[in-house]
């Protein structure tokens, strides 16, 4: 393995040891777990889950259903 970037750790926050030996390392890259913000992505967030809402209220099925497997019953 050539490097690691990381988002998620097993800990989060991650104990203080863990990110010490984790940011000692001159291959991995940590990031904090916000690195997906922008104002973008936040609108489109907002946007999606919005739409999604709407959809379960007009009785339709959302598009991303977490547990399809049960959306029937």
């Amino acid at each position: 393995l050539a490097g690691a970037a990381l988002d998620v750790v097993r800990e989060d926050p991650p104990a203080e040891e863990t990110y010490r030996r984790l940011l000692s390392l001159p291959n991995v890259l940590v990031t904090p777990h916000t690195a997906w913000y922008s104002e973008e992505a936040l609108a489109k967030l907002q946007h999606d889950c919005a739409v999604a809402i709407a959809a379960g209220l007009a009785g339709q099925r959302p598009a991303h259903v977490v547990n399809p497997e049960v959306y029937d019953q």
